[in-house]
């Protein structure tokens, strides 16, 4: 490639006038040509993010070409009730404990005073021991467990649901399907979410060749290793009340199929691409199921992931 210059420097030397008409569009020619040798060069199609998705602690990366990068694992955040504060206990990072009404969250670990509880205490380096979560409850927090329907909670009951720490605000019956924003009709939301990305039993092995979904599987990771495949079933609403936005991965450790069905003559529907079928396309290969509602009558899911194709 040859391009003139007027002057002289870096490039090299200058012809010390201006540039003929023939000389600029020389110039204008070369540089167009090593453009149009770099584009072609480049490969046909770039692959790009689609979109990121999170089910329970796991982070998927959802790229054009439709593969998936992940899961990727998010911090975990695992809370420890201990109820009322002792003297001369040995505390961690994590632990709740209570105290005169009020709930704290151990910082940084510690034994406890022999003595006397102090909001305030420290190493004497920076390192405060409790932080205040909940002061002067006319309830202490009481751990519930896992939410469910039928249950009668009252102030400041604490439930684990779909990986999230929630606090009752108003005492009530619950009624399933589960609903964050659930209220009595006249300003009163039941429910206040605390924490989110808990930690606890988010993987869980599945040995059996069948299976049905129970509530306790929402925001799980199943690892299917029977080694005569699994067949999944989605059950009805009826049956296990799933909310709107649950969501179950799957991983397959077998060699034979693992496959998702709807319960017999039920109104479920499991939605996926019109060209695979339902079934994990093999040995490590990891999928999702997600409940989108009531959609035409029907209880519509929607698989994704790593499927065989037709």
């Amino acid at each position: 490639m040859s391009i003139s210059y007027r002057t002289a420097g870096a490039w090299g030397p200058g012809l010390g006038r201006n540039l003929h008409p023939d000389e600029v569009d020389e110039n204008f020619y070369e540089l167009i040509g090593m453009i149009n040798d770099i584009n072609a060069a480049l490969p046909a199609s770039t692959v790009s993010i689609a979109s990121i998705t999170q089910t329970g602690t796991d982070l998927y990366v959802h790229l054009t070409d439709l593969s998936i990068l992940g899961p990727y694992s998010l911090p975990q955040l695992k809370l420890d009730f201990r109820g009322e504060w002792a003297t001369s206990t040995a505390y961690f990072v994590e632990d709740v404990v209570t105290h005169n009404g009020s709930t704290y969250l151990v910082t940084f670990n510690h034994t406890s005073d022999p003595t006397s509880f102090d909001p305030g205490a420290n190493d004497g380096m920076g390192h405060d021991y409790y932080g205040l979560i909940l002061e002067n409850s006319l309830d202490l927090l009481v751990m519930r467990g896992q939410w469910s329907s039928g249950v009668s909670y009252v102030l400041n009951n604490l439930f684990i649901r779909a990986g999230s720490l929630y606090r009752v605000t108003f005492g009530h019956t619950s009624v399933a399907p589960f609903d964050p924003n659930a209220n009595d009709g006249f300003g009163h939301n039941f429910y206040e979410l605390w924490l989110s990305g808990l930690g606890g039993e988010s993987v869980e092995f599945v040995h059996d060749p069948a299976y049905t979904l129970v509530i306790n599987d929402v925001a799980k990771y199943k690892i299917l290793d029977s080694e005569y495949g699994c067949e999944i079933t989605v059950p009805t609403q009826a049956a296990v009340p799933f909310a709107v936005g649950d969501v179950i991965s799957f991983h397959s450790a077998t060699t034979d199929p693992v496959t998702f069905v709807a319960e017999s003559d039920s109104l479920v529907i499991i939605e996926h691409e019109t060209d695979k079928l339902p079934q994990l396309r093999g040995i490590r290969s990891v999928a999702s199921l997600k409940y989108v509602g009531v959609i035409a009558g029907m209880e519509e899911w929607h698989l994704f992931g790593s499927l065989l194709g037709v």
